[in-house]
């Protein structure tokens, strides 16, 4: 049988008016398996999957080095 794969959510707060065109962004990363405005202190979700810890921090990072974003938290999936 194949490897589990590894999950993570990851908020973003992204500077105002920026919002629509990071949602794309982060859409068309590798292992991004859904992207979906919400309301709260953070404006988008990204449901991540990796096969390894560092391979979703690697998603992570690369969410969070794109321009306009202002931070994130991610939040990895344990059980």
């Amino acid at each position: 049988m194949g490897k589990e794969k590894l999950f993570a959510y990851v908020l973003v707060k992204v500077e105002t008016g920026r919002d629509l065109e990071i949602k794309g962004q982060v859409e068309k990363m590798r292992n991004v398996r859904e992207v979906s405005f919400i309301t709260g202190p953070y404006d988008i979700f990204a449901k991540v999957e990796g096969e390894t810890p560092s391979e979703l921090g690697e998603i992570t990072l690369k969410i969070r080095k794109l321009k306009g974003v202002k931070k994130t938290l991610t939040m990895h999936k344990i059980a």
